[in-house]
């Protein structure tokens, strides 16, 4: 999917699209400075080329600045990203299920 300058992202799990250097389509992915940003909302801020980001906070209360995590400094493959209006973010993985009815049935 290629997305335009304003459209709201999820950085997703990179991992089925790595090799086994960390690289998606000649692209790194640093598992130590970037896995802090997956499950998170940002907008696209610019375009690189055709199939890569540059992705601004969406959210300044979700911001991990403070922390030294600066979305801008990073390149983002399209392939680690999904539109936010496909993702589901009260989506509960099946292993939850359990302690979910758990609680309810107490």
């Amino acid at each position: 999917m290629t997305y335009n300058k304003g459209d709201i992202v999820v950085v997703v799990d990179p991992n089925p699209f790595l090799d086994d250097r960390n690289y998606t389509d000649g692209l790194y992915f640093n598992n130590t400075e970037m896995s802090v940003f997956i499950g998170r909302k940002f907008i696209i801020s610019s375009r690189r080329n055709k199939d890569t980001y540059i992705l601004r906070y969406a959210d300044k209360h979700d911001c991990l600045e403070a922390e030294g995590h600066k979305i801008e400094e990073w390149i983002w493959n399209e392939k680690w990203l999904m539109s936010a209006s496909e993702f589901d973010f009260d989506e509960l993985e099946c292993c939850e299920l359990f302690d979910v009815t758990y609680m309810v049935e107490g």
